[in-house]
Parts: structure tokens; sequence; C-alpha cells
């Protein structure tokens, strides 16, 4: 038997009684049109490019027009973070002058650009998804979400459990070794074993 999806977040609020669910979509699009449509009437139109949980600002109108990117962020998080299952709502600038430390604001300061990625972004609440009504998903920075088993089987290799955190960076060098290829020195990744 094959099952179309996990209904994940039912499973963990039913038997594992935490708090969790499904973000409904015309609830979080609704606030979203809201919020856009707010920031046209006061500031003017085409500012702000919406990729489904992903904003992204016109530079430069926002500068010709002499508009705070916190004017505008204030507005969308204002609500957006009124929708059940929205958790954490950041800006670009939270993200790349965050403290490190910080497990979310890490998870993203490795993969934000500061020219090409989005200028604000609504997260989901840990154990929320916005898959509606079905399906799972992947993208946010929880543990949960982040930490997947990693199987590698070849010729030769002995049953070994490794129970420990890596990086994607360690995939490439780990098969390297195993097909016995040089590693260059500029890799940052190690091999697992």
């Amino acid at each position: 038997m094959l099952f179309r999806s996990l209904p994940l977040p039912e499973y963990l609020a039913e038997y594992k009684n935490l708090p969790a669910g499904r973000i409904d979509r015309k609830t979080y699009n609704s606030a979203c049109e809201t919020a856009l449509s707010e920031i046209e009437k006061t500031f003017g139109s085409d500012l702000v490019h919406r990729d489904f949980n992903k904003f992204y600002y016109d530079i430069n109108k926002l500068a010709d027009q002499n508009i705070a990117k916190a004017e505008v962020d204030k507005i969308l998080r204002e609500n957006i973070s009124q929708v059940e299952g929205i958790g954490i709502i950041i800006t670009k600038d939270e993200i790349l002058n965050g403290n490190p430390n910080d497990k979310i604001i890490a998870s993203f300061q490795n993969l934000t650009d500061p020219y090409k990625s989005p200028d604000l972004i609504a997260i989901p609440k840990k154990y929320w998804i916005f898959r509606y009504p079905l399906g799972t998903t992947h993208g946010v920075p929880y543990d949960y979400d982040s930490n997947v088993p990693l199987i590698i089987a070849h010729k030769g290799s002995n049953k070994n459990l490794i129970d420990k955190y890596y990086g994607a960076v360690d995939i490439a060098p780990t098969i390297a070794k195993i097909l016995d290829i040089n590693i260059p020195d500029f890799v940052d990744g190690k091999p697992l074993f």
C-alpha cells in the first residue's frame, strides 16, 4: 500500500500531545494580501514581491521614496504574525547581523546572500507546516527537519554507526575517500570515517 502523504502534524498533536498543525493556506494568503495592500496604499505599488513565505523588497524604490525597510517589515509582521502556526518572522538584516550562537540564526546565516536572499521570511512554529491539507515539507530550522540520517554502503564496508552531527559539506569528501579520489585542499568538508 502506498501513502500519498504522512499526516505528521496530526500524528504529533494526537499521539504525542504536541502543539502541532498545518497553517491554513487561505488564512495565510489573506494575511499576506492584506499586508501587501496596506503597503501599496501607504507607500505605492511594486515595492514588495512575494514568493509564498519569502518577501523581496525593491530596495531602489524604497531608497528613492525614502521609505525605511523597517516600515515595510512592520506591516508584514503585524499581519502575518496573526496567522495560527506562524512562529518566526525574520528579516535578512536580522539574519546577517544576528548572533551566530543562536541555532536558528546560524542555520540561516549559512544560506543567506546579502543581495539575492529575501528581505523577510515567515517561518512556521515548531511542529507546524505550510502544507495543507496533506503532505510534509522541509526547510524549517528545527532539528527534526534538518537532522537527516545518511546511509552509506559499499563493497567491503563494515557495519558502523556514527551518531554525531556532520554537515552536508562532509558528504562529497566521504564519497571521494570511498572511491579513493584525492580530496582537494580547498574542500571545506572532511570524510565521515
